[in-house]
């Protein structure tokens, strides 16, 4: 493995952000996506990562990679991926490169996380989700999900606050992730600590942990 071969998920962020930014217009479907990506970044893909997925003939390690990678940048607000699948980059994210470029060789490129407090997230989601059923006010996005966006927050802190039963490691990363999207860092970074990598798999853990980590730099003030 070269010295430039991506090491770690994260290391996939800023090529991924650079190489939608390559696609016409800055967007494409995903498989133009990948394609973009391959052609680019081909080399620095480790071995390790160009396994296939067990139960999806076809779909490569680094190619699902990319996917819960998009998937974070969307969260942060520098690409939107559409209801019909496709990708594109937003003003925030060639934003976002333009200074990674200056800054880079300087004292190197620092991930910026959208800082979004609890209201502001859930009403978000709530609008992504009425406009996709075809409104325009969050108010009106499918019955029950302000109740289920609430409720997680409930399990949540019933939970850290030793009021109700300890759920599977693979639910508390499921909550990492929405404590991270929603802007409930402190949280996000507790409930990491409860966390037993032996009982999910690695990927899913090294993307909880990740998350954890911003959560735990949001709360320090350090982010």
């Amino acid at each position: 493995m070269s010295e430039e071969s991506f090491q770690k998920y994260a290391d996939y962020e800023v090529p991924l952000l650079q190489a939608l930014a390559g696609l016409p217009g800055g967007q494409g479907e995903y498989i133009e996506l990948v394609r973009e990506f391959e052609l680019r970044f081909g080399s620095r893909i480790p071995s390790g990562h160009k396994t296939a997925i067990s139960g999806r003939p076809g779909r490569l390690k680094w190619q699902n990679i990319i996917d819960w990678i998009g998937g974070d940048l969307a969260i942060s607000g520098l690409l939107k991926v559409s209801s019909s699948g496709s990708w594109s980059i937003t003003e925030h994210g060639r934003t976002y490169l333009e200074n990674f470029s200056h800054s880079a060789a300087r004292s190197g490129p620092e991930y910026p996380v959208v800082e979004l407090d609890f209201a502001t997230s859930r009403n978000a989601t709530l609008k992504g989700l009425a406009e996709r059923t075809g409104n325009r006010d969050p108010a009106e996005a499918p019955t029950g999900a302000h109740a289920t966006l609430d409720s997680q927050v409930v399990a949540i802190r019933a939970f850290l606050n030793g009021r109700a039963s300890r759920p599977s490691d693979e639910r508390l990363c499921d909550w990492v992730n929405f404590c991270y999207e929603f802007g409930l860092y402190r949280e996000g970074r507790e409930l990491f600590r409860l966390v037993d990598p032996s009982q999910v798999n690695e990927w899913y853990y090294e993307r909880a942990k990740r998350l954890a980590r911003v959560c735990a730099m949001k709360v320090a003030g350090h982010a």
